[in-house]
């Protein structure tokens, strides 16, 4: 089974319970795993800006700590120096928010916002995932899946 296939399998459900029941109802594995799930695909589909325009972005800091969870220190930096451009250095939990603070600081976040990109584009999508995979199948005792 391939890395996207097998994250998807395990961090779709746990999407289902953050609306549901929020981000802390996730064990520390499963918090891991649905933030870099939900990260990805947005720097993968649209850009790094697109992560915050988009839902996931308000779990900015917390991807941070996830990022930092499976060894990818470079893509964690790259994320806080884009945080770090946000009024007091905090993601609004608000979309709208979001969008306007994104707006507000445009030319400050262009140059940290392609180098967000270029990190996670050097490191590799691949390896993003297959780290994360790693990583949840560690801390829960679960087996890789067959192909």
């Amino acid at each position: 089974m391939d890395e996207h296939k097998e994250l998807d399998d395990i961090a779709r459900p746990l999407g289902t319970r953050v609306q549901r029941a929020g981000l802390r109802s996730l064990s520390e594995p499963e918090r891991v795993a649905y933030l870099v799930w939900a990260f990805a695909p947005e720097l993968d589909n649209g850009g790094a800006d697109t992560f915050f325009y988009n839902e996931s972005g308000r779990f900015a800091e917390q991807t941070v700590d996830a990022l930092q969870s499976i060894a990818a220190r470079d893509l964690a930096e790259a994320l806080e120096a884009v945080i770090e451009c946000f009024p007091d250095g905090e993601v609004p939990a608000d979309q709208d928010e979001r969008t306007e603070a994104l707006e507000d600081a445009a030319r400050d976040l262009e140059d940290v916002l392609d180098e967000l990109r270029e990190a996670y584009e050097e490191r590799g999508p691949d390896r993003v995932r297959k780290a994360t995979l790693r990583f949840y199948q560690a801390q829960t005792g679960t087996a890789p899946a067959e192909e």
